[in-house]
């Protein structure tokens, strides 16, 4: 734990977390992009929530268990993407860019 305040400062975390939440909010439009992209429409990204809530073993039962498992790896898939985009872009700017992030963040 010790390794870890040396090698990030508290500034550093705030500068990273701060980051973070401006690239989370700068992207909704991309979500709303790729959401356009693996479901056709709103309720379909419903139906994969739902989907992914309820247990495997009850859309079973029902007879949905392959719709189930689709659309909860689409979600998953979503999920993983925007993650993976979001760590890519705060990666890339706090490598060429920090000072930049560093006076950014300093207005919030």
């Amino acid at each position: 734990m010790e390794l870890i305040h040396k090698i990030w400062s508290h500034k550093d975390m705030q500068i990273m977390i701060k980051s973070i939440v401006i690239l989370l909010i700068l992207n909704i439009p991309f979500y709303i992009a790729l959401g356009s992209i693996i479901w056709e429409s709103l309720d379909d990204f419903k139906q994969a929530l739902k989907y992914y809530l309820i247990p495997n073993w009850i859309s079973m039962i029902r007879g949905k268990y392959v719709d189930d498992v689709w659309e909860t790896n689409k979600l998953i898939l979503f999920i993983g993407i925007s993650i993976a985009v979001v760590i890519s872009e705060y990666a890339l700017l706090n490598k060429h860019f920090h000072s930049l992030l560093v006076k950014i963040t300093s207005l919030i």
